[in-house]
């Protein structure tokens, strides 16, 4: 039915996000791709940068220096992370032998969010090492996308941009973002 395979990308890629959010096809709304055109690569070394920035962000807030931000690791948040966790975890045990337990709710939401945050470091870390290994290897492609649908609330055909991301075997698009717009 498509004339590529970035079509039939893409395609597959509406299709889904179409039925889950008004239970109709894309044929039913009247999709037409108007063009898509690759516009580079994303490399390890890139996704090290943002996993970086993310490790940095959790820790350190948006307001980190730029020098914490060089020398701050994986393994130095995870095991702060961990300690913290722990520290939580004896007060609100403590708490509950006092019978205080009231004075649990703010220590475990810290607890949670130390939890979580080392849950999301540790993940951050196996792509951090994985993308490290080999910087210059390509792990998503990028396309810019212009197609058209009947919006099925307004019932008037609506233009879309979009930036759309590939799978590293270049099989499928796993991920979205909008065109920003120039004023």
């Amino acid at each position: 039915m498509w004339k590529s395979n970035e079509e039939q990308m893409l395609y597959d890629y509406k299709s889904k996000s179409i039925k889950q959010l008004f239970s109709t096809s894309l044929e039913e709304l009247d999709f037409e791709i108007n063009s898509i055109e690759k516009i580079g690569g994303v490399k390890s070394s890139d996704s090290i940068k943002i996993l970086k920035d993310k490790l940095v962000l959790a820790w350190l807030g948006k307001d980190a220096v730029l020098t914490e931000k060089d020398t701050l690791t994986f393994n130095y948040v995870i095991k702060e992370l961990n300690k913290l966790t722990n520290t939580y975890q004896e007060i609100i045990l403590g708490n509950i032998r006092n019978d205080e337990e009231y004075k649990n709710y703010e220590y475990k939401e810290k607890r949670n969010e130390n939890i979580k945050i080392s849950v999301y470091a540790g993940a951050w870390k196996s792509k951090f090492d994985l993308y490290s290994k080999n910087p210059d290897s390509i792990i998503s492609t990028k396309y810019k996308v212009s197609y058209s649908l009947t919006n099925p609330l307004l019932k008037i055909k609506q233009t879309h941009d979009e930036i759309y991301f590939t799978n590293a075997d270049q099989t499928k698009f796993i991920f979205d973002e909008k065109v920003e717009v120039e004023k």
